[in-house]
């Protein structure tokens, strides 16, 4: 029973030895250790006592043998002798813990920010541009070194091209060209620097640098179904198809218009040139996608004097005549001009809504809203104080509002026919005219109209630089598909020019000057009829009889003047 009572306590005397510690704990520690030595060494050993020193280095010649031995026993005995003497003869020298942690987390940081700079870079994919390869929401890793290196802190590449030029078929992200400011895009490489990209259509073709000809990018049916941005529905009017570009294959999905109203009938081809140092990118999904097919940078696409040379201004000016060319700055030459329209995609077009705006136009707003006048033969001047009197259906808060609003305008017309109604007013102080044309199923009254017509002129006010899209307000129970014609690059389809004589043989009056207005296509908001109303009324001359010059028929006008040519 004796024993029995001893043997515990005996146990408890016992002092239990430590477990062994792993190898590779003590070879990093080792490998530590002799680091901090031989740092210390180096920077304070004139601090040390010559004893001491020889110690430490003794301890770390220790850890040498005892790691050739491969004995991490006594390696460890020597990483206690070097950490105990580094204690009692430097600690002065030695880190602290929290300087050991600032350190080992600025080295993490600067490696992590070192390889999103220069090599890889997370992104999350935010819209459905890329359907069906990206999906929304979806978390990529771009490898930013295999087109060169980016220098941190810098949007710019080093050794571009060096390591792999970008192929055709290729998904890059990049800055959005216009304003890098917006952020980054990611879409799939059509054309590089030097190519010519032609689309129609579903169709693809591309002429390399020095081609003779244009080659069709493959295209075959891929079958399956499109799904929404969820990846979770099934969508309905959508074909999948198979492109190859290059050594890629790939699948971009088309929405199928055939059977709808408002089906695209033939498109035409458009044709884009890339310059050098340029891609040409397009989205997989389509129809529902912002690249390359819409933006537009400003250029000059037209010089003076391949429009008028200087023998046609002799010939108008006589042959001792000289001129020379001034452009008016690009601020100037800004037209300002877009409009919406809205469609019922299931409903009469009696429910259509459309909008055009001109700010500051270049033929002056006076002149603008004359000629929409004279486009409007059935048109009445009014007020919308008038417009809500003669409807009975706006009453309290938004009667008071919309009368309020509408005495901002300084002139208003209103006309139409039997299914739309045709509203033009002038905002002076802005120098603004706008045009509303509203089906008279949306718009069942004049009351309503002027409502609408408040409501727009009041959201111009918060902002003068909203788009036409911006400014309406519709009936959101209603379903409407928007026909938006941007305000796009000014060059591109309105061109002045001033030739004027020199100085010094300069008449006071004007008769020495030719100034050239120039319209390419259609022009946002500038039908033919307009355009050429405004600039006759600009240039104070009524339009021409259809007798002045019968071998070019109605469209021909005839403005004289003494010396003047307009």
């Amino acid at each position: 029973m004796e024993t029995q009572d001893e043997q515990p306590g005996a146990r408890d005397d016992q002092s239990v030895a430590p477990a062994p510690r792993r190898p590779r704990q003590v070879e990093g520690d080792a490998r530590y250790l002799q680091k901090e030595a031989r740092r210390i060494l180096k920077r304070h050993g004139a601090r040390i006592a010559a004893s001491a020193v020889e110690e430490i280095q003794a301890a770390v010649a220790g850890i040498d043998t005892a790691r050739a031995r491969t004995d991490h026993v006594a390696m460890d005995g020597e990483c206690e002798r070097l950490d105990s003497l580094l204690q009692d003869h430097a600690a002065f020298a030695r880190k602290s813990a929290l300087r050991e942690t600032m350190e080992s987390v600025g080295f993490a940081l600067c490696l992590a920010l070192g390889v999103r700079t220069c090599v890889y870079e997370p992104f999350k994919i935010p819209s459905g541009s890329m359907i069906p390869t990206l999906q929304v929401g979806d978390h990529i890793f771009v490898n930013k070194f295999v087109y060169g290196v980016q220098v941190p802190g810098m949007n710019q590449v080093v050794a571009e091209d060096a390591i792999t030029p970008i192929q055709r078929g290729d998904v890059v992200v990049f800055r959005y060209p216009l304003d890098p400011a917006e952020g980054d895009y990611i879409k799939r490489v059509i054309g590089i620097g030097g190519d010519t990209v032609r689309v129609q259509g579903r169709e693809i073709w591309i002429r390399p640098r020095g081609a003779a000809r244009f080659e069709p990018v493959a295209q075959k049916s891929a079958g399956g179904a499109c799904l929404d941005e969820d990846g979770v529905t099934e969508i309905s009017a959508c074909e999948r198809i198979e492109e190859t570009l290059g050594d890629h294959t790939y699948v971009v999905r088309y929405m199928n218009y055939a059977g709808l109203q408002d089906a695209p009938i033939a498109p035409k081809p458009q044709t884009y040139e890339v310059p050098e140092g340029h891609l040409f990118v397009m989205g997989d999904n389509r129809d529902q996608s912002k690249d390359s097919r819409l933006w537009r940078k400003p250029t000059e696409a037209v010089s003076a004097d391949r429009v008028l040379s200087q023998q046609d201004l002799r010939d108008l000016g006589g042959s001792d005549a000289t001129f020379i060319m001034s452009r008016p700055s690009s601020g100037a030459q800004d037209t300002n001009v877009d409009e919406v329209a809205y469609h019922g995609r299931t409903r009469a077009p009696g429910y259509d809504f459309r909008l055009d705006v001109w700010r500051t136009p270049p033929l002056g707003s006076d002149a603008v809203f004359r000629a929409l006048q004279r486009l409007m033969p059935d048109a009445a001047r009014t007020t919308v104080g008038e417009l809500v009197r003669n409807g009975t259906d706006l009453v309290g808060q938004a009667k008071a509002a919309t009368l309020e609003t509408g005495a901002e305008i300084d002139a208003l017309f209103v006309g139409g026919d039997a299914k739309t109604w045709v509203a033009a007013f002038y905002l002076q102080p802005a120098d603004t005219v706008m045009r509303i044309q509203c089906g008279r199923r949306s718009c069942t009254t004049s009351a309503q109209l002027a409502e609408k017509i408040a409501n727009t002129v009041r959201e111009f006010n918060q902002d003068h630089s909203q788009a036409a899209k911006e400014l309406v307000q519709l009936d959101r129970r209603a379903t409407f598909q928007a026909d938006w014609v941007e305000r796009d690059a000014v060059p591109a389809r309105y061109y002045r020019t001033r030739f004027e004589s020199p100085a010094y043989n300069k008449a006071p009056d004007g008769r020495d000057v030719v100034e050239l207005m120039a319209w390419r296509g259609r022009g946002t908001g500038q039908g033919k009829a307009l355009l050429r109303d405004a600039a006759l009324i600009r240039a104070g001359r009524p339009r021409a009889s259809a007798d002045s010059l019968p071998d070019l028929g109605e469209d021909a006008w005839l403005a004289e003047g003494p010396g003047k040519y307009s």
